[in-house]
């Protein structure tokens, strides 16, 4: 039986073949060179031929059990319309008489003993009458499922008026909402309603040329980053455009030229981390209302922030049972590379500790919340009236992490701990620090070099 299992196991070769199903004979898959699977439908035809009707491509939400019922359709019409409708014989000539229905045998035609009435041929059986024949056959055209595809007969005639706001429906439905994170998805999906589809929405899919994305990307030159998010935003819906068989055309943002970003990199100098720790500290002795009081979960969160070099919403979403305590660890389920393991010093577990504390230690709930125990959203307003107080100038609060990474380099860490420590996926984005491990290599080689001049000149010679 042609089961998903199967199909997700069948790998492509050099040529296509196909894969029948045993269970409905006609029903089969084929699997090309390039890994795209397609689903078929075999029958003969009136004229005896083989015939094959396609059925789409797999697709998330067009898989075997939808593809199937599908065949089963086909196949269903295909034999009632078979038996229906079976060929006819050509009507008699008006001209013999002997073939005339109305005209009765003589006497001396019929046989002394009648024989028994043989049934008619099934060529020569006559229609019965209009009000008692079997209304026609009507079978509606196949479809797909609810889905975005098109029916398997118009589907050209559909691709081709496929426009790019009406693909952004299903691209939202089926790609931005099950596979990306909240805050990615949100600014896919205003990245969409804000750039994309006022520019380039009423223009069919497959029309849209390089030439037009070029010039839509050329119009965000002042602000790089908008820019470059608006093409990678195409260049994954033209991908699966491409994957769910909705495009017949090559991805058209491949040519489209990248702006170079620049890089925002602010580190925690020496003085101003002492500023920090002086308004963090002079917060727990103010009372509310105020100047200088801060609420002690947001200082507890940005003490946290500042000491394990964590992402924003990992600490706001972290949790007791999360908290290892005997081997001085975070066990993130979900984070923005997936689960990880944070290890974590022993400052950060006496904070804890202290946290816990103030808290009648609990075994459940987040760690810093806000008054009703939900996720703390009011930090980064927070954040602004600390940098205030310890005049921190365009300090971001995210720029805490990088403090924390170029504070381990300047002590010696090297990049790949580094990038361990920050939880990078990839090790080209722990080479923004290289810079920084450049120059602590430099001033180790330079004070390296200085001692061996000295201890040169302090050698007396002979």
């Amino acid at each position: 039986m042609l089961t998903a299992a199967r199909i997700r196991e069948a790998k492509p070769r050099s040529q296509r073949y196909e894969i029948g199903c045993d269970a409905l004979p006609g029903f089969l898959v084929r699997v090309l060179p390039t890994g795209k699977k397609v689903f078929f439908v075999r029958y003969r035809g009136p004229d005896g031929k083989d015939r094959r009707d396609r059925l789409g491509l797999l697709a998330p939400g067009f898989g075997v059990d939808e593809a199937r019922r599908e065949a089963l359709t086909i196949l269903a019409y295909r034999g009632k319309a078979a038996e229906l409708d079976p060929p006819l014989a050509p009507p008699p000539p008006v001209s013999a008489p002997s073939r005339a229905p109305e005209r009765a045998p003589s006497p001396r035609q019929r046989a002394p003993s009648p024989a028994p009435e043989r049934a008619p041929a099934p060529r020569q059986r006559a229609l019965p009458p209009a009000a008692d024949r079997p209304a026609p056959l009507s079978v509606e055209p196949v479809r797909a499922p609810a889905t975005g595809l098109p029916p398997v007969a118009s589907q050209p005639q559909a691709l081709a008026s496929l426009t790019l706001r009406e693909f952004a429906e299903r691209f939202i439905e089926d790609h931005i909402k099950p596979y990306l994170k909240p805050v990615p998805a949100g600014r896919y999906q205003s990245t969409l309603r804000r750039i994309i589809l006022p520019a380039l929405g009423d223009r069919p899919l497959d029309e849209i040329t390089t030439t037009e994305i070029q010039r839509l990307h050329n119009s965000l030159r002042d602000t790089p980053c908008a820019a470059n998010h608006v093409r990678c935003v195409l260049c994954c819906m033209y991908s699966k455009a491409d994957h769910w068989g909705l495009t017949t055309r090559r991805n058209p943002v491949k040519n489209v030229s990248r702006f170079r970003e620049n890089s925002v990199e602010r580190y925690l100098s020496a003085d101003e981390r002492e500023r920090l720790d002086q308004v963090l500290r002079h917060a727990a002795t103010v009372r509310r209302g105020r100047t200088g009081y801060l609420g002690q979960e947001a200082v507890w969160a940005i003490r946290l922030l500042a000491l394990t070099g964590m992402r924003k919403d990992e600490i706001r979403n972290l949790t007791w049972p999360q908290v290892d305590w005997q081997r001085s660890m975070l066990r993130l389920p979900d984070s923005k590379t997936g689960k990880r393991d944070v290890v974590v010093s022993d400052e950060v577990m006496d904070l804890l500790r202290t946290i816990a504390a103030a808290k009648s230690n609990p075994r459940q709930g987040l760690v810093v919340c806000s008054r009703n125990h939900r996720k703390l959203h009011s930090l980064g307003g927070t954040w602004l009236v600390v940098r205030r107080l310890a005049d921190l100038g365009d300090m971001r609060l995210h720029d805490l992490r990088h403090s924390v990474a170029s504070d381990a380099i300047m002590d010696g860490v090297p990049l790949e701990i580094v990038g361990k420590m920050l939880g990078h996926r990839n090790y080209t984005t722990t080479q923004r620090y290289a810079h920084i491990a450049d120059t602590v290599l430099r001033d180790a080689v330079n004070r390296a070099s200085k001692k061996i001049v000295r201890a040169a000149e302090d050698t007396p010679r002979k």
